[in-house]
């Protein structure tokens, strides 16, 4: 390599300050599409990719290494890396990647997996800000160092597949074109009852086993989430339901207190998250279904309601309770009120009497309010108050 590009990518060496913000030498100049072919002659893969939004052209340029290493030329490598070929995830992962190392001048260190030769092959990209003059046009695209990953480091990745596996979360990746589920974690083996390679006797583990588990409330529901799952590209939103599962095997309570149960206190709540993909190792479209017991979160959920309703039972009840002996003082204090021949010493206290069981009768609507605000049902009304009205009842409770 020329002195000139040793020296920037000596600089530009990734160190752990670097990694944090630190703008490295390959962006302190504009470089162009004739500098790149020097690194044709390096053992080293590198690539250029252009993460701007709205540019269908996401890949600009590759070197040899890494063009032989993946088994393609410049022209399939550019055709392949194109917006309307990748799922709306990978767009979103590519947004925050343009943000962080284009837009901020930040640096990445993501590790991919690759299928040159149909197998899959880990490598890890360190990612670096880089001015280029392409089309007459100086914009900061991202400059790619490529590495293979060697096998102690592939163990650790191993290592994260094994932790994934044993996690709570049900993990199948249905097949696109067959719809068969090629791969599954140990909790997916367990609920749909297969073996390691998602096998149920003598056949494959199918979408329909599935849709078969989920109990919907009508048929035309079941049907709109088939069409939905089926027709999920890798450009469709991940698309998630809750419905109740028809299977109880992995219930942990005793049979006898299963059988003196109510009906509906173990019954299973699952949500489902569908979500389009390339198989990390097939390199085959396939929809990757994140499956989650949300069964207690459901029975919190109908304890909260039930709870609710007695509370505005209770309340509305206790309302009543109290309007029948308030309706009874409030109307005898204005009856004898009415009387011609009643003293003023025996007037004032009667006033008060009358005042403060509408003061009471007024909490007690708010209760009725209340309770009709929690069902949606509470009418405001707007009228005029008398203040002073207010402010004298309130004294005479008050005043000695």
């Amino acid at each position: 390599l020329p002195p000139w590009w040793s020296a920037a990518m000596q600089k530009g060496k990734d160190t752990d300050a670097d990694l944090k913000g630190t703008t490295f030498p390959l962006c302190s100049r504009a470089w162009t599409m004739k500098d790149l072919e020097i690194l044709n002659e390096s053992r080293t893969m590198y690539s250029v990719i252009d993460f701007t939004p709205g540019e269908e052209q996401i890949g600009v340029w590759a070197n040899r290494a890494y063009l032989d290493m993946t088994n393609q030329t410049l022209e399939k490598f550019l055709d392949n890396i194109k917006a309307s070929k990748i799922s709306v995830t990978v767009a979103t992962l590519n947004s925050k990647l343009y943000q962080n190392i284009q837009v901020d001048n930040n640096c990445e260190r993501i590790s991919k997996v690759l299928y040159p030769n149909g197998k899959p092959m880990t490598f890890e990209f360190h990612s670096r800000p880089f001015k280029l003059i392409r089309h007459g046009e100086e914009r900061t695209v991202v400059f790619n160092a490529v590495f293979l990953i060697e096998r102690d480091q592939i163990r650790k990745h191993a290592l994260l597949e094994e932790m994934q596996r044993y996690t709570h979360v049900t993990q199948v990746y249905v097949d696109r074109q067959s719809l068969d589920v090629i791969a599954g974690n140990q909790p997916a083996w367990i609920v749909y009852s297969c073996n390691n390679d998602m096998r149920v006797g003598d056949r494959q583990l199918n979408l329909k086993d599935i849709f078969a588990s989920m109990k919907f409330d009508s048929v035309e529901e079941e049907h709109a989430a088939w069409e939905r799952v089926t027709n999920l590209t890798l450009q469709s939103e991940p698309f998630e339901i809750e419905c109740r599962k028809r299977s109880v095997r992995q219930l942990r309570v005793p049979s006898e207190e299963l059988r003196s149960a109510r009906p509906g206190d173990y019954e299973l709540w699952h949500k489902f998250v569908w979500i389009p993909c390339m198989h990390p190792e097939l390199g085959m479209e396939s929809v990757l279904l994140n499956e989650y017991d949300v069964t207690q979160l459901k029975r919190v959920q109908a304890d909260l309601v039930a709870a609710n309703v007695a509370q505005e039972q209770a309340f509305t009840s206790i309302s009543h309770e109290l309007r029948t002996p308030l309706s009874g003082i409030i109307g005898l204090a204005d009856a004898l009120l009415g009387s011609d021949n009643i003293p003023p010493a025996v007037a004032k206290p009667l006033t008060v009497i009358k005042s403060s069981g509408l003061r009471l009768a007024g909490l007690v609507n708010d209760i009725l309010d209340a309770a009709s605000f929690n069902r949606n049902r509470l009418v405001v009304k707007h009228g005029e108050c008398d203040l002073s009205m207010v402010a004298d009842g309130v004294c005479d409770l008050v005043r000695p």
